[in-house]
């Protein structure tokens, strides 16, 4: 595996880098390692089905033995479920309407930050919703 910090090349199950000190990890540390085969072979996949988070589903089809593809396609389930889920609210009038455009804003900045993540390869988990754990 590679430290995402340094790049230095570190033993597998490690809980930080040797060369730089980053801990992985722990709570409020730096996002997974991404073992560097796992990403080589499932980057493509995995950033074009995070574009079309409908597909989640192929994700696990595609990816079913990578620790990275299963994270992205929870990350894929969590924000085609979070849409859905604000819509219940937007039945209430005013109050649920004005909530149902603040939900679709910060949709909108998650799915981009998540698009990113997945093009650099990084497992960082979802901002607010990343605890959210569908797809084990």
């Amino acid at each position: 595996m590679f430290c995402k910090n340094c790049g230095a090349q570190i033993p597998d199950g490690s809980n930080a880098c040797s060369n730089c000190g980053t801990v992985f990890s722990a709570a409020g540390a730096a996002p997974a390692v991404v073992d560097a085969g796992d990403l080589a072979k499932n980057k493509g996949i995995v950033v074009f089905y995070s574009v079309v988070t409908a597909y989640f589903w192929l994700y696990y089809i595609a990816c079913k033995d990578s620790e990275y593809g299963k994270f992205f396609a929870n990350n894929a389930m969590v924000l085609m479920l979070f849409p859905i889920v604000c819509a219940l609210v937007n039945i209430i009038p005013i109050l649920g309407q004005i909530v149902y455009a603040v939900a679709m804003i910060f949709y909108a900045i998650v799915w981009i930050m998540n698009f990113f993540n997945a093009l650099k390869g990084n497992m960082k988990p979802l901002l607010l919703l990343g605890k959210i754990k569908i797809i084990n």
